[in-house]
C-alpha cells in the first residue's frame, strides 16, 4: 500500500509529557465515567504514518463536562485529479484507448496548506475487574522541515480505575492503549460523534490552480476532510526520561483512510453536446452521509479495534437521505442510500467521448453484509436465481439537456444511469466511476407494428388496442400469397412475420406467470423470500443494429428476469401483472460487459372466466395482454424486486417505487417522467374461426363465424419458428384443400402424444402461465398415414389456417397505442 507521506506523518519525538492540572495543553474531555476513577500523569513517545487509499477503476473486477475544541478540518489532505494509467472500459469489457482519471494525493500542497495539523487521541486503560477507563484528548502537531515530519510535545492527565497508579501500567497490571482519529468534517463533544461525509467538485484541468481560480473557483486540486483511524494501540514501559516514565508503541502507528473514496467523471458518446447539473449516486451497499460513533459506551462494546483489519465501518451511523420501499405487501432486502451534489450552473460535456474536465469527489462508507453479485447462475428447480439483495450502486445524471435547452428523452435520464456496478466496494480503497452519456439504441418493441394486418397488407390495419372481434383473422394463404413469412414492403416499412426470437420478446413462445402457479415449475419461489416467484432464462432475442432505418436486425442470447407481481394477488377478474427485465449480457455480473439494449417491461393482462355450466367455469383465460416498456440503459444492475426505479417526482417516500412491487409506478399520471420514450403494445385475444371448410377458401370476414368464448380466451398468433418442424411453418406454406392427405404430415405431427410441441400454439393456456396445447383432437376417426393413433386433428387444423397475424417493420413505428386497460375498450 503507497503512503501518502514518503516517510509518513511522523509522532516523531512525541513525548507528551505529563504535568498536574496546571498544564499547558488543551483540558481533556470530561469522560463521564460509570464508575471511580482519578487522574494520573502519563508520558508517551509515539510515532505514526498516514496511509492512503489504494486506487481502483470500477470497473475493474474484484479479487475484492470540559470541551474538547477539536476541529477535524484541521487534518484535510490535499489531492489532484491526475491521469491514471488504465484505460476507460468499452461495453466488451475491452480497453478503449481513452485513460481514466484519479484523485491522488499531493504531498506539498498538503504540508503548504496546513502546516499544523490537528488529531484526536483516545487513551484506554483497562484491567482486571474494573470498567475501561477513556481519555479524550486533542493534539495540535507542527510540520518539522528539518524532520521531513508532524511532531508534538504536550502535557496531559489520563483517567484510569480508581485505586490503581502510573505503576500498575508499567508491571503490566493494567493495560494502556491508544486510539488516533482525523479528519472528518465537525466533531460534537458532548456526543463524542465525528460527522464525516463529502461531496467536492474538482477540474482535470492541470493549469486550474487554486491561484489561478481565485476564492470559490474548482480548482484540479482539492482538500478533503477523508476520516483516518488507527485502531487501538497497545503502549508499554520504554523508559524513565527526567524522572518519568516514558510508554511507546512498539513500532510505527498507521493511520488507515476510512470508507472509500469515490471519483465521478463524465464522458459523451452521444451524437451531441450535453449539458447536466450534477450527479446523484444511489446505492444499497455505500452510505454517504452519518456520523463515527466514539462514544464510551460505543467503545466498550467492541473487542475488534486492532491495527490488522480495523475499521470505523462497526461504528458508523446513517444521517443521510435513506430510502425503503412503502408497499404494503413488501418486505425489503435492503435499504438504499443517497448523495446529491448540484453545481452552480450547468456544465458542459462536448461529444466525442472526451472525458469532461468536471469531476466530484465523494466519500463513502461501505454497508457491512453487502456482497458483490455473483452468484446469478445459482440453480433454484428449473431456472436461475436473479441478484436480489446483493451490492447495487446507480450514477444519476441530474438536468440533463442539449446545448439549446431541449429535453433529453432518449435515453430518459431520470431512470437510465450513466453508470452502475454490482460489486461491494471494499474499504480503504479510491475507486474511479467513469460515467457516460450515450446514444440510445431504440428499443426492440418499438418496431412491432402497432397494428393488425386486415385484409390487405398495404392498405388495411386495425388497432391493437381495438376490441377482440375487430381483430381480423388472417388464413395462411394470404400469408403467403403476399410473401410476408419471407418480408414485403409495405406503408409500414418491410414487415415480415414474427419469428421465434420475436415471440419470445413478447412471451407467446414461452408464457408469463401471472399469478402463482405452484403446478409450474418454470418460476421458482425465492430461497431468501418466498413471497417473490420468478424466472431466468437466456433466450434469443431480436435487436436493431442500427439507428438507421430501414435498420437490420441482430438475433442473440441475452438473460431475460421475469417476475409476477410481488404481492401476488388473486384479482379474480381484475388486470394482473406480471414483470420482465430484458436484454442483461448473459455474463454481466461480476464484469464489465454492458448491453445498451437493457429494458423494463410491464405485462397487464385482463383475465377472463370459461363459461357457467363448462368444465371450463373455474379457469381464467387471458383477454388480452398490454406490454409496457421503458428503456434502463446499459449500466442499470439492478433486478425487479429491490431495486428503486426514480419516478421524477418528489413526493416524500414515494420517491423511489420497485418495478415489481409498486404498480403505481406505472401510472403515468403520477409520474409521467416515467413513461418518457415509454413503448406499448397490445396482445390481442382474437379467437377462431369455428368449422372451416373447403368452400371457405382463403379469405372470411365473418365475424358470426367466431367462436364467442374463443374470443375471449385464445390469443392465438401467426409465428415461425426453426427450433425443429412444426405445425407453423406446415400451416404457412399449404392451403385448404379438400383433400386429407395435403395436411397428412401436419396431422400426423399433431396426433402424437409423446411431443407436446407439436401440439401447442403460440398462445397462453391460462393467467397462470401454462401453454396453450390442443388436447386430443376429434375423436373416432381414422389417422391418414398409419394404423394405432386414435385422435384426428384435421379440423383443429383446418381452423388453424386462420390467426391473427402481427408483424415487425425494419421502420421503427414508435411509441404505440394507448394500453387496451386505460380504453373504453376494457373489459370488452
Amino acid at each position: 500500500m503507497n503512503r501518502i507521506f514518503r516517510s509518513g506523518l511522523l509522532l516523531a519525538a512525541l513525548s507528551i509529557v505529563a504535568s498536574s492540572c496546571s498544564n499547558k495543553s488543551d483540558a481533556p474531555i470530561d469522560p463521564d465515567q460509570e464508575e471511580p476513577h482519578v487522574e494520573v500523569p502519563i508520558s508517551v513517545a509515539l510515532e505514526s504514518t498516514l496511509l492512503t487509499y489504494d486506487a481502483k477503476t470500477l470497473e475493474d473486477p474484484q479479487t475484492s463536562g470540559r470541551s474538547l475544541d477539536w476541529d477535524p478540518r484541521n487534518s484535510e489532505v490535499t489531492y489532484n485529479i491526475q491521469d491514471s494509467s488504465k484505460d476507460i472500459l468499452g461495453d466488451e469489457g475491452q480497453g478503449s484507448g481513452n485513460k481514466s482519471k484519479i484523485a491522488k494525493y499531493n504531498k506539498t500542497l498538503t504540508i503548504a496548506n496546513h502546516p499544523t495539523r490537528d488529531l484526536l487521541m483516545i487513551y484506554k486503560v483497562e484491567a482486571p475487574g474494573n470498567q475501561a477507563q477513556f481519555t479524550y484528548e486533542k493534539a495540535t502537531w507542527n510540520y518539522n522541515t528539518r524532520k521531513q515530519a508532524y511532531e508534538l510535545i504536550a502535557s496531559f492527565d489520563i483517567n484510569i480505575p480508581e485505586g490503581m497508579s502510573e505503576e500498575d501500567i508499567k508491571n503490566n497490571q493494567a493495560k494502556l492503549s491508544v486510539l488516533i482519529v482525523a479528519g472528518g468534517d465537525s466533531f460534537d463533544p458532548q456526543t463524542k460523534h465525528l460527522k464525516v461525509g463529502f461531496a467536492k467538485a474538482a477540474s482535470t484541468d492541470v493549469t486550474k490552480t487554486r491561484q489561478a481560480v481565485g476564492p470559490g473557483g474548482i480548482a484540479n486540486e482539492v482538500d478533503l476532510p477523508v476520516p483516518y483511524a488507527s485502531g487501538w494501540i497497545t503502549l508499554t514501559y520504554n523508559r524513565t526520561e527526567n524522572s518519568q516514565r516514558v510508554f511507546r508503541p512498539s513500532g510505527v502507528i498507521a493511520l488507515k483512510p476510512q470508507g472509500v473514496l469515490l471519483t465521478t467523471t463524465i464522458r459523451n458518446n452521444s451524437e451531441q453536446d450535453m449539458q447536466y447539473s450534477g450527479f446523484t449516486l444511489r446505492s444499497n451497499a455505500l452510505q454517504f452521509d452519518g456520523e463515527i460513533d466514539l462514544s464510551q459506551a460505543s467503545l466498550r462494546r467492541s473487542d475488534g479495534m486492532t491495527p490488522s483489519g480495523f475499521s470505523v465501518q462497526d461504528y458508523f451511523v446513517n444521517t443521510g437521505n435513506k430510502w425503503v420501499s412503502n408497499a404494503m405487501c413488501s418486505r425489503d432486502y435492503t435499504p438504499f442510500y443517497e448523495k446529491s451534489f448540484t453545481y452552480d450552473g450547468d456544465r458542459l460535456c462536448k461529444k466525442g467521448g472526451a472525458l469532461s474536465e468536471d469531476v466530484i469527489v465523494f466519500w463513502a462508507m461501505p454497508v457491512k453484509g453487502i456482497e458483490t453479485a455473483t452468484d446469478y447462475t445459482q440453480s433454484i428447480g428449473n431456472t436461475y436465481r436473479p441478484a436480489i439483495g446483493y451490492a447495487q450502486t446507480h450514477i444519476y445524471a441530474n438536468g440533463v439537456k442539449s446545448t439549446t435547452g431541449a429535453e433529453i428523452t432518449a435515453p430518459n435520464y431520470t431512470i437510465a444511469p450513466v453508470m452502475g456496478t454490482d460489486k461491494a466496494l471494499k474499504l480503504g480503497k479510491a475507486y474511479t466511476i467513469n460515467a457516460e452519456f450515450y446514444t440510445q439504441p431504440k428499443q426492440t418493441l418499438g418496431y412491432l407494428l402497432k397494428e393488425y394486418l386486415g385484409a390487405n397488407p398495404d392498405t388495411e390495419w386495425v388497432a391493437d388496442n381495438s376490441k377482440n372481434l375487430d381483430i381480423p383473422l388472417v388464413s395462411n394463404k394470404r400469408i403467403t400469397q403476399y410473401g410476408l413469412q419471407n418480408g414485403r414492403s409495405t406503408d409500414k416499412g418491410f414487415v415480415k412475420v414474427l419469428t421465434q426470437p420475436w415471440m419470445e420478446l413478447l412471451s407467446l413462445y414461452s408464457p408469463m406467470e401471472f399469478l402463482d402457479n405452484t403446478k409450474n415449475d418454470r418460476f421458482a419461489h425465492d430461497p431468501k423470500n418466498q413471497v417473490g416467484r420468478y424466472r431466468v432464462r437466456e433466450v434469443e432475442l431480436p435487436y436493431a443494429t442500427t439507428n438507421v432505418e430501414p435498420t437490420t436486425f441482430g438475433y442473440r442470447n441475452f438473460i431475460t428476469t421475469d417476475a409476477i407481481d410481488w404481492c401476488n394477488t388473486d384479482q379474480g377478474e381484475g388486470l394482473s401483472y406480471a414483470y420482465r427485465l430484458a436484454y442483461r449480457e448473459p455474463n454481466s455480473f461480476g464484469n464489465s460487459k454492458r448491453s445498451p439494449y437493457q429494458c423494463l417491461m410491464r405485462f397487464t393482462a385482463r383475465p377472463n372466466k370459461g363459461p357457467v355450466g363448462s368444465d371450463t367455469q373455474n379457469n381464467r383465460y387471458i383477454k388480452y395482454i398490454d406490454i409496457e416498456s421503458v428503456y434502463l440503459g446499459k449500466y442499470f444492475v439492478g433486478n425487479l424486486y429491490d431495486t428503486p426505479i426514480p419516478t421524477g417526482k418528489y413526493d416524500g417516500s414515494n420517491e423511489l417505487l420497485r418495478a415489481a412491487v409498486d404498480t403505481e409506478l406505472w401510472d403515468g399520471t403520477k409520474y409521467p417522467t416515467f413513461q418518457k420514450d415509454y413503448i406499448t403494445r397490445t396482445l390481442a385475444s382474437a379467437g377462431l374461426y369455428k368449422d372451416i371448410k373447403v368452400e371457405d377458401g382463403n379469405v372470411l370476414n365473418d365475424r358470426a363465424r367466431r367462436s364467442t368464448f374463443d374470443v375471449d380466451r385464445i390469443n392465438f398468433h401467426w409465428g415461425m419458428t426453426t427450433e425443429k418442424e412444426n405445425y407453423i411453418t406446415d400451416l404457412l406454406t399449404k392451403e385448404i384443400s379438400g383433400v386429407v392427405n395435403d395436411n397428412a404430415k401436419l396431422v400426423d405431427k399433431f396426433n402424437k402424444t409423446s411431443d407436446l410441441f407439436y401440439r401447442r400454439g403460440f398462445a397462453y393456456g391460462g393467467i397462470d402461465g401454462d401453454i396453450f396445447t390442443y388436447g386430443r383432437g376429434i375423436t373416432g376417426q381414422p389417422v391418414p398415414g398409419g394404423e394405432g393413433a386414435i385422435y384426428d386433428f384435421t379440423q383443429k387444423a383446418w381452423n388453424l389456417t386462420y390467426q391473427a397475424l402481427r408483424l415487425f417493420s425494419t421502420t421503427y413505428q414508435g411509441a404505440g397505442n394507448t394500453p387496451r386497460h386505460l380504453t373504453t375498450n376494457d373489459p370488452n
